[in-house]
Parts: C-alpha cells; structure tokens; sequence
C-alpha cells in the first residue's frame, strides 16, 4: 500500500513510532498529516520541527478528502476508533504501523532490527550514531524522538535501515500478532528476553516462542549471558557476545568510572563509551559486533562511538548542581529498574 499512496494520515500521529514514521515518509516525499488528543507530548517538537501538521480530535470529518492511507497502531482503540470504523465504510485504505514499517523496511538493501525487552532503544540508536560517523547514512526508526544530535527517525539513504523491532502486539487485544514477525532483516540483534506485555503474552514461554519465529532464517548477533535468549537460539548458527568464554566476542577488562565506561572485545581491540553500567558495555559490544559484520575495522569503529551520550530519556542526565544530580530514564520493568540503579552506584 505504501508505494501507491502519496497522501497518509496518521491516527495517533504523537506516538514516538508513529511521529518518526510520519517524519521518513515526508522526507521520501509523501504528505502526511494526522491527528491526536490535545495534550503536550515529547513528540511535539518532532513534528513541529518538520513542519508536519495534525488536528486534535479523532471526527472524520477533518480527514483530508484526498487521503489515501490511514495509519493506525494499537493506541486510542486500534481499529475501533470511530475514524477508523468511518475510514473502513468510506473504503479508505487503512494500514497498521507495523505492516507499514515492513512495507518500508523492503526498500532498503541492508535491514538491521534490535529487539529485546530492554536495551533496544540505546542499542539502536548507537548502532545509527555510529553509522553516520562511518559516514553510511543510513535511514532509521528509533523508539525516542531525540538522541544525542539526531532526530528518532530519518531517511537519508537506501543502503542501510535500523529499526528498533518491538515484540508488542499490532492492535491488542483485537490483534496480539507480534510487530516484529511483519518485519524481514537481513540482521537482528537481540539484547535479551524477558517477560514484559501481559496483554499479549501470558507468559515468559509464549514470549520465548514469539522471539523464536522473528529469528527464524535469520543472521542473529545474541547477548550469550541472558537465560531466555540463549535457549532461543542455535549457538552454532549465531554470532554470539557477552562476558561468557563462550562468546564468540568476548567482553573483558570492563571498567566504569564516573566519567566512561571502558573494556575490551577480547582479539579485537579496546573500547571506550560515555554511557554507564555493565549493561550499556553489552549494548555497545553488540553494535560494534554488528559493525564488524558489516566489515567496518575495529579502529574505525571505535572513534565511531566516541560522542554518543545515550537517548532521551535513558538514564538522561537532566540536571547536575555539586554532587546532585538528576537523571529522567524510562524504565518502568523490574529489570530495567534494577539495572538503572547499578549504573547510578
């Protein structure tokens, strides 16, 4: 569908994903427009600063007559929304984010997807800043609407997509069907599994299986030292990385200061990141992995990180005044929260 509108409306157009999509496709040259409910969102400057437009309110009597595409995610009643519902009796094509996103996906040579239950979103955004500093270009979807100097989604050029793949539902609980199974990388990286979503999953096992069928075929960069992920992959067929001795990159030699965040990839090299906690030091091995993959030189890569001083909030430094400071982070799991407080001691 996404090749033969030129006209979208996005139905929840402040969403993060949604307010990056909307972002790519008008730097393909697509118009888009959409609408939301009134109150401020972190998503607002976003669209502002592209000059992309909403209305408040979902009356489909504001729906642009020339409309061809209607985008709609899980949020304000999916396919129950009262837009929607009109859309579908006008026969306006309606589309799901997540089918849009794999439609988009397809046009580029290379795809790389980061999932995981956490660690996606730093893990991803890395991977895009890095890629700009290896001058690649690469077109992008991030699960923020700022990270260290760029905006949450862009597209620049067609050799390279990064996309953070989510395990959540298309339109729960009309549609449970995972986001990321509408996706087709050519890479995943997987930072862990774990049991998040009960709306959609009931338990961890379902959760397993889910990741299970988004790896299938697929080349797989895996976190070896999460439980969950290791018993979803095949070892033998996946490029593996962690602290393990097992690991096909092994991380050694971590050191976290104040300041940096240091270690080595064992017959690699030596790495340094201005991110803190042993789990950002796993976040940024998978992303050199992925790089070294992709055949980039390890020195190379490592001037390449140099700079990145994370995402919005992800343990976001928002004030600093003698020896307080105020960080805003998103983490709203046990294990996210866990790991949060870490990197503060």
């Amino acid at each position: 569908m996404l090749n033969q509108s030129e006209n979208i409306f996005f139905l929840g157009i402040k969403g993060v994903a949604m307010a990056n999509l909307a972002v790519i496709l008008k730097k393909m040259g697509k118009n888009v427009t959409g609408c939301d409910i009134e109150e401020e969102f972190i998503t607002d400057k976003l669209l502002k600063d592209n000059k992309i437009s909403w209305t408040v309110g979902f009356d489909f009597k504001k729906l642009l007559k020339k409309t061809d595409l209607i985008v709609y995610s899980a949020a304000h009643g999916g396919t129950n929304n009262p837009l929607v519902v009109q859309a579908i009796k006008n026969k306006v094509n309606i589309i799901s984010q997540a089918q849009l996103l794999g439609e988009l996906m397809d046009q580029f040579k290379t795809k790389i997807a980061v999932c995981g239950c956490h660690g996606k979103t730093t893990t991803s955004s890395l991977l895009v800043y890095a890629l700009n500093k290896l001058k690649q270009r690469p077109s992008y979807l991030v699960g923020v609407p700022f990270f260290t100097g760029h905006q949450g989604g862009n597209f620049q050029e067609k050799k390279y997509f990064v996309v953070e793949a989510d395990e959540y539902g298309v339109n729960p609980p009309v549609d449970k069907t995972p986001k990321f199974h509408l996706l087709n990388p050519n890479y995943i990286i997987a930072t862990n599994i774990d049991f998040d979503h009960p709306d959609v999953y009931k338990d961890i096992e379902e959760t397993k299986k889910a990741f299970k069928k988004f790896f299938s075929d697929k080349k797989i960069i895996a976190n070896i030292n999460d439980p969950n992920l290791l018993r979803c992959i095949d070892t033998s067929k996946s490029i593996a990385y962690g602290e393990s001795e097992k690991a096909n990159y092994q991380i050694i030699n971590c050191k976290i200061t104040e300041d940096e965040s240091t270690f080595e990839i064992k017959n690699v090299g030596e790495f340094k990141i201005s991110l803190f906690g042993k789990h950002n030091v796993s976040n940024a091995t998978a992303v050199i992995v992925q790089l070294l993959e992709l055949g980039f030189k390890a020195d190379e890569i490592a001037k390449s990180l140099v700079g990145f001083t994370g995402a919005e909030r992800r343990f976001e430094l928002v004030y600093k005044n003698n020896d307080i400071y105020l960080f805003d982070d998103y983490a709203h799991h046990p294990a996210e929260i866990a790991a949060t407080i870490n990197a503060a001691k």
